[in-house]
């Protein structure tokens, strides 16, 4: 569906409303997954008043419970082991599972993915966010450094605004991590910078691929609820002595904010102005001021709010030591914030878009320096 053309000859904004289609739906609905996008569906599906019959994972994934939210859990062969014909939501975090169950499954109604479900039902109004800003993201566009960084733009954009998965499946190239993919081929790096670390998750796929090449770690996650889990991470992989670790959430300086608990049953938090707990943003600048090393590699994995300001408090990180920058922008649309950051400065980058799993939340940006 990706041309080499016009950008905006290239956006489609026919959106569907996969709420009433689920509604109307005359197969039983049962959710693809039981974590943290499954506990958010779920809620909305009753909001909705959409009726979940069941749930079901794959074969090989490990089921420590019979049951989600009082609906029994299945292996995926179990399910699809009789005539019973049901329709299914994906809520999982790759699309591409539901492509190919669509393709291997006779049994299946309809499919139905529900886009930006891992941060809320609506936390923007899509298609007005991107008229407001259309001159904005065509000059993005005519920035990025390759076609395919562009068919992932395009393919980003109308995902989200028209509710159609299919875009993200011309441009998926298979699960990727941030240091094997088609953008880095084993980039060279001594130093990382990981903020958003979340359970140690980006630290375990770097040792894997750099293992002793590897001299300094710093890791920041704000969250206590899984600050536990990234130390025990760093104390499995046994690097305790290259790794600094910081719980605290990042800013553009160092204030008083508060964070909202997005859905009570997953760890998503975002910080506001208000919210229901008072926190301490820090800058990064201000933290590693006094480090030995320089920063080889930034990845940005945040809430979708606030992307800017975290590259805003590693500004005197970014202008002396040039690193390789990765963010997750959790919404293509946000590509604005970052790279509201780097059209105001002069720092001599190319810019790519990849996708590391078939769902629009997993775009990623990438900064690499000239």
């Amino acid at each position: 569906m990706f041309e080499n053309k016009n950008f905006c000859e290239q956006i489609r904004r026919e959106k569907r409303n996969i709420w009433a289609e689920m509604l109307a739906d005359k197969y039983p609905l049962y959710l693809y997954g039981i974590g943290n996008i499954a506990e958010i569906l779920f809620d909305n599906c009753k909001k909705h008043g959409i009726e979940i019959y069941g749930c079901f994972v794959d074969d090989d994934y490990y089921v420590d419970k019979l049951s989600f939210r009082g609906k029994r859990v299945w292996k995926k062969s179990e399910i699809f082991h009789g005539n019973l014909c049901l329709s299914v939501i994906i809520a999982i975090g790759d699309y591409y599972k539901g492509y190919l169950l669509e393709k291997q499954n006779k049994l299946i109604g309809n499919i139905y993915y529900v886009f930006n479900s891992f941060f809320g039902e609506e936390l923007t109004d899509p298609d007005r966010e991107f008229c407001s800003n259309r001159a904005s993201y065509e000059e993005i566009y005519n920035l990025l450094a390759d076609d395919f960084s562009k068919k992932c733009m395009i393919a980003g954009f109308n995902s989200i605004l028209t509710s159609e998965a299919n875009w993200l499946f011309e441009c998926y190239e298979g699960r990727q991590n941030y240091f094997h993919n088609s953008v880095l081929h084993h980039a060279e790096i001594e130093s990382f910078l990981d903020i958003g670390a979340y359970n140690g998750d980006t630290l375990r796929e770097l040792i894997d691929i750099y293992g002793r090449k590897i001299k300094k770690v710093w890791a920041m996650e704000g969250d206590e609820r899984v600050f536990n889990d990234l130390q025990q991470t760093i104390r499995d992989l046994e690097i305790e002595n290259i790794v600094d670790t910081f719980c605290v959430f990042c800013g553009r300086k160092n204030e008083k904010k508060k964070i909202i608990r997005e859905h009570v049953n997953t760890q998503i938090t975002r910080i506001k102005d208000e919210g229901d707990f008072d926190i301490s943003v820090v800058s990064v600048d201000s933290i590693l001021k006094m480090r030995n090393l320089p920063v080889d590699y930034i990845k940005i994995n945040v809430n979708i709010d606030g992307i800017e300001d975290v590259l805003i408090g590693c500004n005197k990180i970014i202008e002396c030591d040039r690193p390789i920058i990765a963010v997750m922008l959790c919404n293509p649309l946000r590509i604005i914030e970052v790279m509201h950051f780097f059209l105001r400065r002069e720092l001599k980058y190319k810019y790519y878009l990849r996708f590391h799993a078939a769902m629009p939340e997993r775009l990623a940006f990438y900064a690499l320096p000239e």
